[in-house]
């Protein structure tokens, strides 16, 4: 497929444009300047440049040599000098270009092999133009032969550190990301403050407490994306380096350039745990919401898509997914009508969370169905499905069976530890039935008890699974609200899925730690 034809006047807006902030940003570097006029250990351009032809593509480069020969002309070269010099400076973003894009380089910097790609091309690529840089400055008489190595060690630093500061911070801004981590607006705020008065306190005075700012970098990159983080670095270079250039805080001693070399010698390890913990962060965010996709198309493709529906009985359901922390549990429901004309409700929990506890839950479930099928006794039904997963995989679940008849006049349930069914009519309010039974898979018989209710008009039962009175680790009041839901819905005959009334009754607008799964029958 061909690439798109660029228009010339915006191709050469663009060369304008980075070639006016690449003498900006230089001009800025060369005022760190000291015992080589024309080298510094802070060099934003090379950050500015690898970003712009990152974005934009190489077709800017002459920007980057526009600016590099302005610049360089500024700092008392020889033109033809300043004109070597600036082939070096475009030539090694150019070269990070190209090995980025070689290594399928994403400029989001949200996976750890970007950032690790960047930061490994910028200080090998930096090795050229250093190496140009110091030769056409010695050749000029500008530098000494014999500092040549001392001189291209400080030019080599400030190019590398141009990209691992300038770059990640302009790609994370301009480049559109997913969402920035689960930080509130509010700990964003005390984020920026802790920054700002950790930094003040470490490199503006004499506190021997520079390591300080680390745990902050690990807070911004834990809890924010990389925008956040970019710019707390960002924050705390520019602190850092003020302080050091007026001899201040814990890099205040010896010359301007060694107190610099030290600075970068600081940064460039603050800069790359960072930026990595912070794209190894969106990458397990990724996964886990990647895996909470397929766990909820998983589990939403093994649940009934349709209830049985009868003049006087009307089934309803509902399933809540667990937080991204859980992701997919065991949890599920079904209901489904006999050849004799029953309606059977199955409901259970498989204990643990993950892929292998959904298919154990769907194993459970045809069991139970094609048990249940031809008009088992409930009790009768747990016992064959307890024998059948035992020599399976040997699975734990609860689980919960109830037959109600055709006229909906008696029901008839079981439960293997399953948390009992909830009753109530709009005269009475809602009572919990007796259960009993041994959990399905622990080794014994299950030796549930079939119970059998008689119903009356506009009876509502409830099922449901026990992440709905434990989403928030007070199952005394949960249940006190669900109770007091199904009474409500006994007395109310409005339309609508009634599961789903009672688990947002319940639950509110809280994520709920485990799975939720929510059955209500209505006989009318």
């Amino acid at each position: 497929m061909a690439r798109p034809r660029s228009n010339p006047l915006q191709t050469v807006a663009g060369v304008l444009a980075l070639a006016l902030a690449y003498i900006a940003c230089a001009e800025l570097g060369l005022t760190l300047a000291f015992a080589t006029k024309q080298v510094t250990a802070v060099w934003p351009p090379t950050g500015v440049a690898v970003a712009a032809l990152l974005l934009s593509g190489t077709r800017l480069w002459p920007g980057v040599f526009l600016g590099a020969l302005v610049s360089n002309a500024l700092a008392h070269e020889p033109l033809w000098t300043a004109a070597a010099i600036a082939v070096g400076n475009t030539a090694a973003p150019l070269l990070v270009t190209v090995v980025l894009r070689r290594v399928s380089f994403e400029r989001a910097l949200q996976r750890s092999r970007d950032v690790i790609a960047l930061f490994v091309a910028g200080a090998l690529c930096m090795t050229l133009s250093a190496s140009n840089g110091v030769t056409m400055l010695a050749a000029a008489g500008l530098v000494p032969w014999h500092a040549f190595a001392s001189v291209w060690l400080l030019w080599w630093a400030g190019d590398t550190m141009g990209v691992l500061l300038v770059a990640p911070a302009i790609l994370a801004f301009v480049t559109p990301a997913p969402r920035g981590g689960d930080g509130t607006q509010l700990e964003r705020v005390a984020l920026v403050a802790s920054v700002v008065v950790v930094t003040s306190l470490s490199f503006l005075s004499a506190f021997p407490i520079r390591l300080s700012v680390y745990p902050l970098l690990i807070w911004s990159a834990l809890r924010f994306g990389q925008r956040e983080t970019t710019s707390a670095i960002l924050l705390i270079a520019t602190v850092t380096i003020w302080g050091t250039a007026h001899e201040l805080g814990a890099f205040g001693t010896g010359t301007l350039d060694q107190r610099l070399i030290a600075v970068m010698s600081f940064l460039a390890p603050l800069v790359t745990t960072g930026l990595v913990l912070c794209a190894t962060t969106c990458e397990r965010r990724a996964a886990n919401e990647r895996l909470a996709h397929a766990a909820e198309t998983l589990q939403s493709a093994f649940l009934p898509r349709e209830l049985p529906q009868r003049p006087r009985v009307h089934c309803y359901a509902t399933y809540i997914a667990a937080g991204k922390e859980a992701l997919i549990g065991g949890d599920w429901y079904d209901a489904f009508e006999t050849h004799g004309g029953s309606i059977v409700i199955s409901i259970g929990d498989v204990s643990g969370h993950g892929f292998g506890a959904a298919v154990a839950a769907e194993r459970i479930r045809q069991a139970i169905f094609t048990s249940a099928f031809d008009g088992g006794d409930p009790a009768e039904v747990l016992e064959r499905v307890n024998r059948a997963i035992e020599a399976q995989d040997g699975a734990i679940a609860t689980a919960l069976v109830a037959v109600i008849d055709g006229d909906g006049r008696i029901m008839r349930f079981a439960s293997a530890g399953h948390p009992p069914p909830v009753l109530a009519t709009p005269e009475r309010p809602a009572s919990v039935l007796p259960y009993d039974g041994m959990t399905l898979g622990a080794g014994y018989p299950v030796g549930a008890t079939t119970h059998a209710f008689a119903l009356d008009s506009n009876t509502t039962i409830l099922f449901y699974t026990d992440g709905l009175v434990e989403f928030d680790r007070d199952a005394l009041r949960a249940e006190t609200s669900l109770r007091e839901a199904v009474t409500q819905l006994a007395k109310d005959g409005r339309a609508g899925n009634a599961a789903e009334r009672v688990a947002r009754s319940v639950i509110g607008s809280a994520t709920p730690s485990d799975d939720v799964a929510v059955v209500v029958v209505r006989v009318d």
